[in-house]
């Protein structure tokens, strides 16, 4: 479990690194996980290990909403690129 894990949160992101390629995120697991870390840092660096590895990319919008902060979401498209985290295009009608 990594929300009881006793090791700091730097140390989660390393050992979460070391496995990302074996994972695969639902947008409800992304959105969890960002949950467990309380700086931009290390929300982002989640966020950056896991993004091209969730599966339904059109539930995009149930992570996004972790990060409020304008700074905080033009840093992210910086490096990931503006092309790549462009928002899921969802035609209403």
């Amino acid at each position: 479990n990594v929300h009881a894990s006793q090791c700091t949160p730097e140390q989660r992101i390393l050992v979460l690194r070391s496995i990302s390629h074996e994972l695969f995120l639902r947008s409800a697991h992304m959105r969890a996980l960002i949950g467990y870390f309380k700086t931009e840092r290390q929300r982002s660096e989640i966020f950056i290990i896991f993004y091209l590895r969730i599966v339904d990319m059109h539930n995009a919008k149930m992570f996004r909403v972790r990060f409020e902060n304008v700074a905080e979401v033009t840093k992210l498209q910086e490096r990931l690129g503006y092309a790549t985290i462009f928002p899921f295009f969802q035609p209403e009608n």
